[in-house]
């Protein structure tokens, strides 16, 4: 029998961040969880007010390999989205959602992500 484990505080969608990782280094949670159609660029509390959640995470990681790492979680109980892994001598990055290059926005704190990632994948980050 398994207990399920407790609900975390937040908005049901919450995106709370685990350990640091420098492909997410300066990256506001929200406006990765969060998705708008309206004019201009709402960030902050405007963000999760209009925002729409459910964009990023369309799926979590149920069975993670050993030496994993939660990178970000979703939902209440804080299901994992990103891990990280080792393979070999290097690591994998997986992400249980859209494409993570998707989600750079030149005008958001996300739009550094799709360089920091593509310079992880190099191994220069």
């Amino acid at each position: 029998m398994a207990r399920p484990r407790p609900p975390r505080p937040g908005r049901p969608g919450h995106h709370p961040r685990h350990p640091r990782h420098p492909v997410f280094e300066g990256v506001d949670p929200a406006e990765l969880l969060y998705r708008t159609g309206v004019p201009g660029t709402p960030t902050g509390e405007e963000l999760t007010r209009v925002g729409v959640a459910g964009f990023y995470g369309r799926g979590y990681q149920t069975h993670l390999p050993e030496g994993a790492t939660v990178l970000n979680g979703i939902g209440p109980h804080v299901l994992p989205v990103d891990v990280v892994h080792p393979l070999g001598r290097g690591q994998v990055m997986v992400h249980a959602g859209n494409d993570l290059l998707s989600f750079c926005d030149p005008d958001r704190s996300t739009r550094h992500l799709g360089p920091r990632l593509l310079a992880w994948l190099e191994g220069t980050l």
